[in-house]
């Protein structure tokens, strides 16, 4: 996934999985003359955003690695609970969904202005299948294919998932093991997410039968090799100048509507 020279963004959300990655990670590194930073977004969201900074600061402290802390109203003008608030409805997209968007944005941007030549996604096992089985859901073969950075070489900087084979119980056991910071209030806005159901559905599956997860990933995996739809950017936003499938990127029609 890396090259020994490369300059390597980690998001760190204060969640268990991305400290976990950001720990290790930042420790492989030290061997080579590559370079790892930390970024934290701040979406505005009250009593969960000050807190989750603060807990993202403590983990690159501990892995001795720099953090970069941005805010949406900073890149975007408007918190995520507003922009949520004037655009959900209108282009039936849930919180969630609009924050993701606007996530990899917010993290194409930072990485365009570190040089990074790799971002470090911190999903693991249980994250990759919800988020393959969301795509289908939605038909969605773009993002399907996407999950897999050998697969889409030609997106740059890649999107790398060193702990895509792991499973959430490790992580999280991981996590404990270490003594990690961890955020611990919830987000407002994930209990109406489509992926808490099916993250629910899949808990239930794999307890029942143990090694499901691994079964539906390579599944996922031989499938999406097999998608003919090469997730490559021919055009241009015409408003913000990113890549983009469409003459206007997702991020700016949700903007033009704030």
């Amino acid at each position: 996934m890396f090259d020994p020279t490369d300059r390597i963004l980690i998001p760190i959300s204060g969640g268990k999985d991305s400290a976990v990655l950001a720990y290790f990670l930042s420790r492989i590194e030290r061997r080579f003359p590559s370079q790892v930073f930390g970024v934290v977004f701040d979406e505005g969201i009250p009593g969960l955003s000050n807190y989750k900074v603060d807990v993202a600061k403590k983990v690159a402290s501990i892995c001795n690695i720099s953090i970069k802390c941005v805010s949406y109203a900073e890149l975007f003008g408007e918190t995520l609970p507003t922009i949520a608030s004037r655009v959900s409805e209108k282009l039936n997209l849930s919180a969630c969904s609009i924050c993701s968007i606007l996530r990899r944005r917010a993290i194409d941007i930072i990485a365009k202005e570190l040089s990074i030549d790799k971002i470090a996604i911190a999903h693991n096992l249980n994250d990759v299948v919800e988020t393959a089985l969301l795509a289908f859901l939605r038909g969605d073969e773009f993002n399907l294919v996407r999950l897999f950075s050998d697969i889409c070489e030609e997106i740059r900087p890649r999107r790398v998932r060193p702990l895509m084979l792991i499973p959430e119980q490790e992580t999280a056991l991981a996590h404990h093991i270490l003594n990690l910071p961890r955020l611990l209030v919830e987000c407002p806005f994930s209990s109406r997410s489509m992926r808490r159901r099916v993250k629910r559905f899949l808990y239930i599956i794999d307890t029942e039968h143990p090694g499901s997860l691994y079964s539906i990933f390579w599944s996922i995996y031989r499938t999406a090799k097999q998608i003919s739809i090469r997730p490559s950017y021919k055009t241009t936003c015409k408003n913000c100048g990113f890549p983009s499938r469409k003459p206007l990127c997702q991020v700016c029609e949700i903007l033009t509507l704030v």
